[in-house]
């Protein structure tokens, strides 16, 4: 160990972790809590056209049948990266509208996790399905240029010169494209919300890398005041980003316990962090390099399409990256 170049930095958490002892905000368990599920849509596109919920109120236990009919005064926290404090602006559940597989179309809040997962699974919803594209080159799709959206003052397009008439004449050529699928992080500690009313004042327990983001967002979707909201983060397991900004289950457990008047606990199976977190989209990357016989660069352009949403841009700094010298 005497000959590492580096001094080894310690974790200070790490003992503690090991041996279980961290408190994370699915795990807090305070008295009269209820348990939250969500039941999840199952069309890539459209509307919901009828909801029946009455077999799921039915269950022994629950408390709360949460959808966009009863959901109440709620608004968009607005998207992270355009002056707002959500990882996207669509909330779900304020309106009949289906953005994607698997967004939450209602929540359930019961006396125990096992009635309010029966609950959501007697949750039946009728579509109007309309057309969806989800790959790059899928029909339907929409071409932007990035250069001609707000974004091209964060992310600008880097011109030096003419790069195409550069590798014409370049003696060494190098063409490629490079396909990248999309990556869905997977921390341990599964997205989740603790969320308590202690009169007028919220308090949210909640793995996050962003508690402010957290707190902002949950006043702007609410119409609260700042100190209203409080949020408790000790420690996160996990995020590589996922983590770093309003997620959407966050407001909907805060509604929950705001009308049943028991703090509701909520955490995302899984499988909902394919469908409802955030992620690494999909790119393409067309790559064009010239150089002479003595393997002098001349010319070097990277052209990139990337997978967005419709609703939010989503920003790709591929191209700027490549760019830097």
């Amino acid at each position: 160990m005497s000959d590492m170049p580096f001094p080894a930095t310690p974790r200070v958490d790490a003992l503690d972790k090991v041996r279980g002892r961290p408190i994370f905000g699915a795990d807090d368990a305070r008295p009269g809590l209820l348990h939250a599920a969500l039941a999840m849509a199952t069309i890539g596109k459209g509307r919901i056209t009828a909801l029946e919920t009455k077999a799921a109120s039915a269950v022994r236990g629950v408390r709360l049948v949460l959808t966009h009919e009863n959901i109440g005064a709620v608004k968009s926290a607005g998207f992270l990266m355009a002056g707002g404090y959500g990882f996207q602006s669509f909330q779900p559940m304020l309106s009949p509208a289906i953005a994607h597989r698997g967004q939450y179309i209602a929540l359930i809040a019961a006396d125990t996790l096992e009635a309010a997962i029966e609950a959501a699974h007697r949750v039946k919803a009728s579509y109007a399905a309309e057309p969806h594209s989800v790959t790059l080159d899928a029909p339907g799709t929409e071409t932007v240029n990035q250069a001609d959206t707000p974004l091209n003052k964060f992310l600008p397009e880097i011109h030096a010169g003419d790069a195409d008439e550069a590798f014409a004449d370049a003696s060494v050529k190098i063409e490629a494209v490079f396909n990248c699928p999309p990556q869905h992080q997977n921390p341990i500690e599964l997205i989740a919300t603790v969320a308590e009313w202690q009169g007028d004042k919220l308090v949210i327990h909640e793995g996050t890398q962003n508690a402010e983001g957290i707190r902002h967002g949950v006043v702007t979707a609410l119409g609260l005041e700042p100190e209203q909201v409080e949020v408790i983060s000790p420690f996160a397991g996990g995020g590589f980003g996922q983590k770093n900004s309003l997620q959407m289950q966050t407001v909907l457990a805060a509604v929950a316990a705001r009308r049943t008047g028991r703090p509701v606990k909520l955490v995302v199976p899984r499988a909902g962090v394919f469908h409802d977190a955030s992620f690494r989209p999909a790119s393409r990357h067309h790559i064009r390099l010239g150089a002479d016989k003595s393997g002098k660069m001349l010319a070097a352009i990277h052209e990139v399409d990337a997978q967005t949403s419709r609703h939010d841009l989503f920003p790709g700094e591929y191209a700027a990256t490549s760019s830097v010298r």
